[in-house]
């Protein structure tokens, strides 16, 4: 089953990328991801409704819940549907890995959980892994400010999104369903 569940995932991560990239040539982010995420939503709504599983949540619930669709579902793509003007969407998925890094930060910052003494060496391992795969790309294009522009949207998108997944983790604390959650999201 656990392979079944990673293949999923890698397919549908892997190919998010490429819907950006081919998406962005059709509409502005903020269409393009408004209609991505409003058929999204109402499909999760629909689903958790008739299965009697969405779960009704406190109105300050509901705000954190419109902070996270912003960090998740709204900055975080504006970010990533525009940088892809800039740089290419395999460069967009690399600079999205460092996700792991900001969720390790922002959790000692709002929920002072330390990372584990092997945080420093991986995340260090994984950043210089990351400059030495574009490296060759950065040096040819002489670090234009394009090139710098899209590797600064994909940097602040991924603060974004583990900004969101904060938030979904303050949902968890306080009992409330994921599901539920992401759908009010």
């Amino acid at each position: 089953m656990n392979i079944l569940l990673y293949v999923a995932v890698v397919l549908i991560w892997g190919t998010t990328w490429i819907g950006i990239a081919v998406q962005s040539h059709y509409a502005t982010p903020v269409v393009a991801i408004l209609w991505r995420f409003a058929i999204s939503a109402l499909l999760l709504w629909v689903v958790l409704l008739f299965s009697g599983k969405l779960q009704r949540i406190a109105l300050k619930d509901h705000l954190f819940c419109m902070l996270q669709g912003l960090c998740v579902f709204g900055l975080n793509f504006i970010c990533f549907y525009t940088a892809v003007k800039y740089v290419n969407s395999g460069l967009e998925s690399v600079i999205f890995s460092m996700a792991v890094f900001f969720n390790a930060i922002n959790a000692l910052i709002f929920f002072k959980q330390k990372p584990s003494p092997n945080f420093a060496p991986a995340a260090l391992l994984g950043l210089s892994g990351i400059v030495l795969l574009f490296w060759h790309d950065l040096i040819n294009s002489q670090f234009n400010a394009q090139l710098l522009m899209g590797i600064g949207l994909c940097a602040i998108g991924t603060y974004g999104f583990s900004l969101g997944n904060m938030i979904s983790v303050r949902h968890q604390k306080r009992s409330l369903n994921i599901f539920s959650t992401n759908c009010y999201a």
